[in-house]
């Protein structure tokens, strides 16, 4: 069992190592064409994972980090992004209780909808601290490809992650045999083998 825990630790401490990775990631080509494009928000997708893997106590802590993270590498206000992406996680948690985020359908769709709140927070917010935007074309149809492409492309990770989990936990020992449910068994069995034998 202790062994399982570490399992879940060293999960969770590469999930933030993943995050933070993508974060750095994102802010080295922020001025590529194709990124912006794609728009693919994979902070976001953690959140809901972590949220269904650990639950809303972990999936909150780790979008504050991200959000500092962000704040610490951009040039926008102090918990700018912190306020964003605690935002997304209390979207996913109210949304989760409408859509099963364990299914893929749920998973679009919490994403889809986590996004579109996220970025219309973001665009409130810019208002909010006086900055000047233009809402063209180009950045509406920049915000929908990249509410879809998140939702969309939120069950592959998903699926993902839930692979290299089981290879982490497993080797942390969740996969270790269950040896009372095994005794208990065979404790059953040869009961039974017992009655059959003293029946007349």
């Amino acid at each position: 069992m202790e062994n399982g825990v570490k399992g879940k630790g060293y999960y969770y401490i590469l999930l933030w190592t993943v995050g933070v990775f993508w974060t750095l990631l994102g802010g080295h080509l922020a001025s590529s064409t194709l990124w912006n494009f794609l728009g693919l928000d994979f902070i976001t997708i953690l959140v809901a994972y972590l949220y269904l893997t650990y639950g809303g106590l972990h999936a909150a802590g780790f979008a504050i980090g991200q959000g500092i993270v962000v704040d610490i590498f951009s040039a926008g206000p102090v918990g700018f992004f912190l306020t964003l992406y605690l935002a997304v996680c209390g979207a996913v948690i109210l949304l989760s209780r409408l859509f099963d985020l364990s299914n893929p359908k749920g998973q679009c769709f919490i994403n889809c909808y986590g996004m579109l709140i996220k970025k219309a927070l973001f665009f409130l917010l810019l208002y909010a601290f006086s900055y000047r935007v233009v809402l063209d074309q180009e950045v509406i149809l920049l915000s929908v490809v990249s509410v879809l492409v998140t939702g969309l492309f939120a069950p592959f990770f998903f699926a993902m992650l839930d692979l290299v989990k089981r290879r982490i936990v497993v080797a942390g020992g969740m996969g270790q045999p269950d040896v009372v449910g095994e005794r208990h068994v065979r404790f059953e069995e040869e009961s039974l083998r017992d009655i059959e034998k003293i029946r007349p």
